[in-house]
């Protein structure tokens, strides 16, 4: 039931959507990921168009994912899974060298959530990005809303376009429903309408076309993280513990995103697209 709805939700936000791929694609592009694999799993087609179209790119990686797997050491999880972020994000044309840890404790972010935001505040005051892709500050994991709480707080005021996206509130479609329809209007973007984006609350959308092969070759990197029946879905099998019902909701032809806060128009650019 919850798959299905989980689908039907995926399927009318899309439909809903606007699509910003062209904006996105020039953008200059700040991903925020609570642990490793979320950056491919909920932007990895934006991160291979904007690194395909030859555009600036930081992935900052809040946490090393040691608590990942609970057969595996922590110490040896966290040397797996950057290794295979370093993997991933090649697979998605990135430099690796593009990426920085930012070196919290996973499963630990729903305490350092001011301490988040003073570190994402100094990549945004550093990189200057144009868009920001991070978690949505709602979503049913406590390290993925912590993070997202941190980009809001950090991102306020400023010319970036902060735009948020789902992981694990998938997995449970009612919840998604009923605290989007209660957030609809955010405390960070009430009342404002983007110049570049659409209206806060209104889903936007980023073709995954052209390089949807690059992004499942990246999910591939994650076998520590890939389930028995991943190959369902053309993925190397693994032990972990993400199954085909969960993956399959970011293999599709788009990636979705929420606005929360709409940058500013850029010099010299239309303030519409």
């Amino acid at each position: 039931m919850e798959e299905g709805l989980g689908n039907l939700g995926l399927a009318l936000a899309g439909a809903v959507s606007r699509d910003v791929t062209e904006q996105l694609a020039a953008s200059r592009l700040l991903v925020l990921a609570p642990h490793p694999d979320d950056e491919t799993l909920a932007c990895g087609g934006c991160i291979a168009r904007v690194a395909g179209s030859g555009g600036s790119l930081t992935l900052a990686v809040a946490t090393d994912g040691a608590s990942g797997r609970h057969d595996i050491p922590g110490p040896e999880l966290v040397r797996i899974r950057r290794a295979e972020l370093t993997a991933a994000v090649s697979e998605l044309g990135t430099d690796p060298g593009r990426v920085v840890w930012m070196g919290f404790d996973d499963g630990q972010l729903e305490s350092e959530v001011d301490r988040l935001a003073e570190r994402v505040g100094e990549l945004v005051a550093s990189v200057r990005p144009t868009v920001v892709l991070s978690p949505w500050a709602h979503d049913t994991h406590p390290d993925h809303a912590a993070l997202g709480r941190a980009a809001r707080k950090a991102t306020a005021g400023s010319d970036s376009a902060l735009l948020e996206y789902v992981v694990w509130a998938w997995t449970d479609p009612l919840h998604l429903l009923r605290d989007h329809a209660r957030h609809r209007w955010s405390e960070a973007g009430q009342g404002r309408r983007g110049p570049r984006w659409s209206m806060p609350g209104r889903p936007v959308r980023v073709r995954t076309g052209g390089y949807r092969g690059a992004k499942v070759s990246a999910l591939g990197a994650y076998r520590s993280q890939l389930g028995p029946s991943a190959s369902e879905l053309g993925l190397p099998s693994g032990e972990g513990p993400l199954g085909p019902t969960f993956l399959q909701h970011f293999t599709g032809p788009f990636e979705l995103f929420i606005p929360v806060a709409a940058g500013r128009p850029t010099p010299g650019r239309p303030a519409s697209a």
